[in-house]
C-alpha cells in the first residue's frame, strides 16, 4: 500500500472510530478488511453519502479476485448500502468489476504535496478569518460538512466528534463570527491527508478554500509533517471542478486517476460529491 492509501485509509478508520458506540450503533457503523481490503459502510446514513459508503482500493496489496469482490459487495448487500463506490488506482483491471455488476463512475484524482513543491503557503486573497478550532465549533463543523457532502443529520452528528480529537486538525473560516467554510486535516506518522472541504453556497467565490489548505500546509509543516495527500474528483464537461485547480493552486501534484464503479441501484448522481480535499 502506497502512502497515499495508507493515510486515507487511516483517516476514514480513526473517523469510524471516533462515533461514540450509541452512535455506531445508531449509523450500523462498518469498518472492516476483507482479504486485505478495507471496507467501509454506514447505512444509517443517506444514500449520498458515497464519501464513506466506499471502497478506497479495491486492490489493496493484491489483486482482486471474484471471489473477493463477491465478499466485499455481500458485506454492502448484508448492511442495507445500496449505493457504494468500489475504486481501483492506476491502470488496474476493470473486468471483474464490471462482471459483478458495477458500473463506471466519476473518476477520482490524488494528489501529493511535499514542501518544496512551493516555498510558503500563505493565507491571503481573503477578507475571511482562518483559524483552528477545537470542540467549540464542533457543531458548526459538522452541520457545514453534512450538507455539503449530503451526508445529512446523522452524518452532521458523526462528524461534529472530530475537533478536538487527536491526530485531527479542524480549521474555519469565518465571516465575522460567523462560521461558512471548513478544512480538515490528519496526521499520523508524519503523513497528512486533507479532507472534509466544504464553502457555504453564498459564500463561494471569496478565497475561503485558498485560505484553508494554506493555513493547513503550514500548520502541517509546522508540526513536522512533509507528505500530504488528498484527492478531488476528476473534471467532467459542464463540470471543471474548482477544488481541483485550487489543490494545483496550493501546490499539490496529481499523482494517481482513482477509477471509480458504482453499484447500479437506486439510480442517484455520481457526480455530486467529489470535494473531499
Amino acid at each position: 500500500m502506497n502512502k497515499a492509501s495508507y493515510i486515507e485509509c487511516l483517516a476514514l478508520a480513526d473517523l469510524h472510530t471516533a462515533a461514540p458506540p450509541e452512535l455506531r450503533g445508531k449509523l450500523g457503523l462498518v469498518w472492516t478488511e476483507i482479504d486485505g481490503i478495507a471496507v467501509s459502510a454506514a447505512p444509517g446514513l443517506a444514500e449520498t453519502a458515497i464519501v464513506i459508503n466506499r471502497v478506497p482500493d479495491i486492490y489493496g496489496a493484491t489483486p482482486p479476485t471474484p471471489e473477493r469482490i463477491g465478499a466485499v459487495l455481500a458485506l454492502y448487500a448484508a448492511t442495507g448500502v445500496d449505493r457504494y463506490f468500489v475504486q481501483l488506482k492506476g491502470a488496474a483491471d476493470t473486468s471483474l468489476l464490471q462482471i459483478a455488476g458495477l458500473q463506471a463512475g466519476r473518476a477520482w484524482q490524488t494528489f501529493h504535496h511535499r514542501d518544496q513543491h512551493i516555498n510558503k503557503p500563505t493565507v491571503s486573497g481573503t477578507d475571511l478569518v482562518i483559524r483552528k478550532i477545537e470542540q467549540d465549533h464542533r457543531g458548526e463543523f459538522g452541520a457545514i460538512v453534512a450538507d455539503g457532502f449530503d451526508l445529512g443529520q446523522n452524518g452532521a452528528e458523526w462528524l461534529s466528534h472530530l475537533p478536538g480529537r487527536r491526530n485531527w486538525h479542524i480549521f474555519m473560516a469565518f465571516d465575522g463570527g460567523l462560521a461558512i467554510g471548513t478544512g480538515a486535516l490528519f496526521v499520523m506518522d508524519g503523513i497528512g491527508w486533507c479532507d472534509w472541504a466544504v464553502t457555504v453556497p453564498d459564500a463561494r467565490g471569496r478565497g475561503c478554500q485558498s485560505a484553508l489548505l494554506a493555513a493547513r500546509l503550514a500548520h502541517a509543516r509546522n508540526i513536522g509533517c512533509r507528505d500530504i495527500f488528498s484527492c478531488t474528483g476528476a473534471p467532467v464537461p459542464g463540470d471543471p471542478q474548482h477544488s481541483y485547480h485550487n489543490l494545483l493552486r496550493a501546490g499539490f501534484r496529481e499523482t494517481e486517476l482513482r477509477q471509480s464503479f458504482v453499484s447500479k441501484r437506486p439510480q442517484a448522481p455520481t457526480t455530486g460529491i467529489t470535494d473531499v480535499y
